[in-house]
C-alpha cells in the first residue's frame, strides 16, 4: 500500500490498515482490512481488461466468452446493452481502518527500489494478480510463450520500461533444478506434467531481483490434503445406511 496526500498531511482519522503499534508492526492488526463492505463509488476503474487485449498483445487464443477471460462479466453486460456498461463500480471500504489509494508513480518507485525485475509464479489466480498489477502500472504485455487460452509464461514492461514483471504458470510450486527431484515428484502425482509446466522457473528466479510464489485454488494430489477434501468412509457408509468396512487386519 502506498501513501496518499491525506497521510502526508497528517490528517486525523481512523488508523491506516497496515500500520503497526508504537512498538512496531504486529500481526494482531494485519487482517483488520478484511472487515468491511463493498460500496458503490463514482471513481472510474484503473483499467479495463478485454479479451482483445489478451489476444492481440499477449497472443493468447482466448474468446470474449471464455471463462479464462477475467473481464467476461463486463464484456457480456456491454454486449447486451449496446456497448454501454451500467454496472456500478464498487470499492472495498474497511470499517476499522483506512486503505491507502494506489498511486502509479509511487508504486513504480517502490518496485525500482527493490530491483528492475519481478518474477511472479503461481496458478491462474496468481495470473490474475499479475494482470492486475501490470494493468494498474500501465504496462505493455509481451507475447505469451505458447499459443494457449491461458497465460502460462509472459512478461510485461512497466514504469516506462524501467521494470520488467514476468509471470510463469505453476499450479505446483516445485522449486527443483535436478532431474532426480523432479522424478520423485512425478512418481507421486499422475498430473505432474500438467502441474509443473514446461518452463524451468528456478533458473529465472536466480536472476530476478524479487520473486513472488503464490497459489489460489490448486492443490496437488497429496495424501496430507485428502482427509480435508474427502469425507470419512464411516460417514459415507452411515449416510447410505450400510455398515462401514472393518479396519485392515480385522474380520
Amino acid at each position: 500500500m502506498l501513501e496518499t496526500s491525506q497521510r502526508r498531511t497528517g490528517a486525523a482519522a481512523s488508523p491506516w490498515c497496515f500500520d503497526g503499534s508504537a512498538a512496531g508492526p504486529s500481526c494482531n492488526t494485519c487482517s483488520r482490512y478484511a472487515q468491511g463492505a463493498w460500496v458503490q463509488t463514482e471513481k472510474p476503474p484503473l483499467y479495463r481488461l478485454t479479451s482483445s487485449l489478451l489476444a492481440v498483445r499477449a497472443g493468447v487464443s482466448i474468446s470474449n466468452r471464455s471463462t479464462h477471460h477475467y473481464g467476461n462479466c463486463a464484456d457480456q453486460h456491454e454486449r447486451r446493452h449496446g456497448g454501454r456498461s451500467s454496472i456500478p463500480e464498487r470499492e472495498w471500504r474497511p470499517t476499522g481502518c483506512r486503505l491507502e489509494q494506489f498511486e502509479r508513480e509511487r508504486a513504480c518507485a517502490t518496485l525500482r527500489s527493490v530491483g528492475r525485475s519481478l518474477l511472479i509464479v503461481g496458478d491462474s489466480t496468481t495470473g490474475q494478480l499479475f494482470l492486475s498489477i501490470s494493468m494498474m502500472l500501465g504496462a505493455t504485455l509481451g507475447r505469451n510463450r505458447d499459443k494457449k487460452s491461458v497465460l502460462n509464461d509472459v512478461t510485461a514492461s512497466a514504469c516506462n520500461d524501467t521494470v520488467r514483471i514476468s509471470f510463469v504458470r505453476r499450479d505446483l510450486l516445485l522449486f527443483a533444478m535436478h532431474q532426480h527431484e523432479i522424478g520423485q515428484v512425478r512418481r507421486c502425482n499422475p498430473r505432474f506434467r500438467e502441474l509443473i509446466g514446461t518452463s524451468l522457473y528456478p533458473r529465472r528466479a536466480s536472476i530476478a531481483d524479487a520473486v513472488v510464489l503464490s497459489t489460489g485454488h490448486h492443490h496437488p494430489a497429496a495424501h496430507a490434503l485428502t482427509p480435508r477434501r474427502d469425507p470419512p468412509a464411516a460417514a459415507v457408509a452411515a449416510r447410505r445406511g450400510a455398515r462401514a468396512p472393518p479396519p485392515p487386519g480385522r474380520a
